[in-house]
């Protein structure tokens, strides 16, 4: 690679990756979302370092979704009156 002309692209890319992934496992983030093949595909051996998720767009998506329905939920079942108590209007 020749370092002496302009910094090349994929240099580049590769240089950011490592930094954004480094920031999540330092900030003990939960999820780090790319479509990067190189990171998914080595999932397991970023989250022994601290990784702790590395998710697709998508997978990241249903994963909010499914804690937001199961958050509704709770939260419904929070406001119900207790079993056997009669409710007057």
């Amino acid at each position: 690679m020749d370092t002496s002309g302009p910094i090349h692209p994929r240099w580049r890319n590769l240089t950011c990756d490592i930094l954004a992934m480094v920031a999540r496992i330092r900030h003990r983030h939960h999820v780090f979302v790319t479509e990067d093949r190189h990171f998914l595909d080595r999932r397991e051996a970023l989250i022994a370092p601290g990784a702790r998720n590395v998710l697709t767009p998508e997978h990241t998506l249903q994963r909010v979704k499914s804690r937001y329905r199961l958050s509704v939920i709770c939260q419904s079942m929070l406001s119900l009156p207790p079993r056997g108590s009669i409710i007057t209007t």
